[in-house]
């Protein structure tokens, strides 16, 4: 039994293709500085957390208090020790 024969390679060179892969991948993710921006899962989460901060400063009387500030950053400080490390 005689193995099928595969037609003669087209198109542009290896090297060539590879460049160009390389280009286009750079000019999609990094456009521009606000297209790098936005494509940066720690701007999305810094987003949620001021909304968050607006929005319950809004919803509760208590919430923008000193007090409650301090409590929320103490509690917090630890996950963000964690996290940073």
């Amino acid at each position: 039994m005689r193995e099928p024969t595969l037609p003669p390679r087209q198109g542009p060179a290896p090297a060539r293709r590879d460049a160009s892969l390389e280009e286009s991948i750079g000019r999609r993710s990094h456009g521009n500085w606000l297209g790098w921006l936005f494509g940066q899962q720690t701007f999305w989460v810094s987003v949620a957390a001021v909304v968050a901060f607006v929005v319950l400063t809004f919803a509760s009387d208590v919430f923008a208090t000193q007090q409650n500030l301090f409590n929320v950053t103490r509690n917090f400080a630890f996950v963000a020790i964690i996290a940073i490390a």
